[in-house]
C-alpha cells in the first residue's frame, strides 16, 4: 500500500512538472485581440492577436503561414509601462475584415491600397491630460499620440512625414502639410514644415522660426519672422458714424490695430519701434521708402520718421511739431523745412510769413537786381478777381471768388521762372524795389526843392 502511495507522488509530480513546463511556455503570450481575416489565398479564418512577452512582438496564433508578418512594437516591449496600455486602443480590428497579399494591409476598405489602407477612423490614445504640460521633443517617441516617419537607416535623422487629403487624380484637388527632417544637400529644405492647398504651396515654417505665407518662389526668399507675398486686410471696428478711438496705454484696438511693445504684460515699457517699408531687399539702400514710429525714447524728441530712398525725408515730434526735409531730433517751429545748419525756412502758428535762411554765409555769386521803371511796371499790373476752372480746382469752396495777380502779367517785372506761377518771394523783391525808386525819387524831389528855396 505504502509502495502504491509513493508511486503515485511520484507519477503526480511526474505530471505537476509537466504541467509548469507547459505553463511557463504558455504563459509568455498574451491574449491581445481577435478578427477576421482573409489570406493571400482567399481564405476566411479565426484569428487571434497575442502579445509575445518574449520576443515584445504582437503575433497571430492562427494564420495562414506568411499572410501577415508580427508585428514589432518595441525592442524593450518587456517593459512593464509599454503592457500597461489598453489593447483596444493600440490596435483593434472591429466590425469589418482585414486582408493583406503580402505588402499591404487593408482594414475594412478595398480598391489600390498603399500600406496601410483603412475605412473609418484612427484614434490615438493621448499621453497628454487636460493638466499635464505639453512634452518635449526628443529621440525617443512618446507611448502614445505621436505620428512619425523616419528613414530605413536608425542613424538619419531625416524623415518626411505628409498629413494629405485628396488628389488622388488630381493633385491640384489636395490639401497637406509637409513635415520635413534633416536634410544633408539643402539647408534651407532642411527641418522645414510646408501647408498647401490646391496641391501648392500656401504657408512655411523654416528651421529658424520664420514664416512665409503665399512664398511662391520658396524658402530662400525668407529672411525675416513674417513673410508675406499678398496682402494684409484688418477688420475695422470703426464705422462711417463712429469716432475715431481714443489711444489709450496698455489696450490695442480689438480689431484694426498694429502695435508694437518692447514688451507685454506686466513687463510692458512705453518703447517701441514700427517700421514700415517697401524695397531696399537686396542691396539697394536707395530703393527704400519706409515710415518709422517710435515711442518713447531719450535720444530724439521725433517720434515719427518718413523716408524715400533711405533716407529721412519727415518727421513730427513729440510736440506735433513738423519738419520736412530733414531728420531732425530738435525742432523749434511749428513747421520746418529743411535742416536747421543749412538752408530752411520756419514759421509758426499766427505767424505770415517765413524765418528763412538768408546769411552770406550760406550764398555766392551775389549780385544787385536792377530793374528800371518798376513802379510803373507794377502801375500796369492790375490786381484781379477769379474764379478757378473747375477742372483745375480740388473743390468747390477753393475755386470761387479768388484774390490775386495774373502770372502772365507779373512775369514782365522780372521776367524769371514760368509765365503759370507766382512766386511769392519775387512779389515781395518788387515791392521792395519799388520802395527803392519811390525812395530814389524822392530824394530826388527832395533835392530839386531844396536848389529851388536856395535861389
Amino acid at each position: 500500500m505504502i509502495k502504491n502511495g509513493k508511486l503515485f507522488v511520484v507519477l503526480f509530480l511526474f505530471i505537476l512538472i509537466i504541467q509548469v513546463n507547459l505553463f511557463a511556455e504558455t504563459i509568455s503570450y498574451i491574449p491581445y485581440s481577435t478578427g477576421n481575416l482573409i489570406t493571400a489565398e482567399g481564405m476566411n479564418t479565426r484569428f487571434s492577436l497575442v502579445y509575445n512577452l518574449l520576443t515584445g512582438n504582437l503575433e497571430s496564433d492562427n494564420i495562414a503561414s506568411g499572410a501577415v508578418a508580427a508585428i514589432n512594437l518595441a525592442n524593450d516591449a518587456v517593459d512593464s509601462t509599454k503592457l500597461a496600455y489598453d489593447a483596444d486602443s493600440l490596435f483593434e480590428i472591429t466590425g469589418g475584415a482585414a486582408t493583406c497579399d503580402g505588402t499591404d494591409i487593408i482594414i475594412g476598405t478595398s480598391g489600390t491600397p498603399g500600406n496601410v489602407s483603412l475605412t473609418g477612423h484612427l484614434l490615438l490614445t493621448s499621453l497628454m491630460t487636460y493638466d499635464s504640460s505639453r512634452p518635449g521633443i526628443s529621440e525617443v517617441m512618446l507611448l502614445n499620440g505621436e505620428i512619425a516617419a523616419f528613414p530605413s537607416n536608425p542613424t538619419d535623422d531625416g524623415g518626411l512625414l505628409r498629413l494629405r487629403a485628396g488628389g488622388q487624380n488630381n493633385a491640384g484637388a489636395a490639401s497637406y502639410i509637409d513635415l520635413i527632417g534633416y536634410v544633408s544637400d539643402n539647408e534651407k529644405l532642411e527641418k522645414t514644415m510646408f501647408f498647401g492647398t490646391g496641391g501648392v504651396d500656401r504657408m512655411m515654417i523654416d528651421q529658424n522660426g520664420c514664416i512665409g505665407i503665399g512664398m511662391g518662389k520658396g524658402i530662400n526668399d525668407m529672411f525675416s519672422k513674417l513673410n508675406l507675398n499678398g496682402s494684409i486686410f484688418l477688420d475695422s471696428d470703426l464705422w462711417a458714424s463712429d469716432e475715431r478711438p481714443a489711444v489709450v496705454a496698455g489696450e490695442i484696438l480689438s480689431n484694426g490695430e498694429i502695435a508694437v511693445f518692447q514688451d507685454s504684460g506686466d513687463n510692458a515699457y512705453d518703447t517701441g519701434l514700427l517700421r514700415l517699408r517697401a524695397g531696399g531687399g537686396g542691396s539697394g539702400q536707395n530703393a527704400i521708402s519706409y515710415i518709422d514710429l517710435l515711442g518713447y525714447t531719450n535720444t530724439s524728441t521725433a517720434r515719427m520718421y518718413f523716408g524715400t530712398q533711405g533716407l529721412d525725408r519727415m518727421c513730427i515730434d513729440y510736440y506735433g511739431r513738423v519738419g520736412i526735409g530733414n531728420g531732425e531730433t530738435s525742432l523749434d517751429y511749428a513747421l520746418q523745412i529743411g535742416p536747421s545748419d543749412g538752408t530752411f525756412s520756419k514759421i509758426n502758428p499766427g505767424e505770415t510769413t517765413f524765418t528763412t535762411t538768408s546769411s552770406r554765409e550760406y550764398k555766392e555769386n551775389i549780385s544787385p537786381v536792377q530793374v528800371d521803371g518798376i513802379l510803373e511796371k507794377i502801375a500796369a499790373i492790375s490786381v484781379m478777381t477769379y474764379d478757378f476752372k473747375s477742372e483745375y480746382a480740388a473743390d468747390e469752396a477753393s475755386r470761387l471768388d479768388r484774390l490775386g495777380l495774373i502770372a502772365e502779367d507779373f512775369h514782365t517785372i522780372f521776367a524769371r521762372g514760368s509765365d503759370k506761377q507766382i512766386n511769392g518771394q519775387e512779389v515781395q523783391m518788387a515791392l521792395w524795389l519799388a520802395v527803392q525808386e519811390l525812395k530814389a525819387e524822392n530824394e530826388e524831389l527832395r533835392g530839386m526843392i531844396l536848389e529851388s528855396r536856395n535861389e
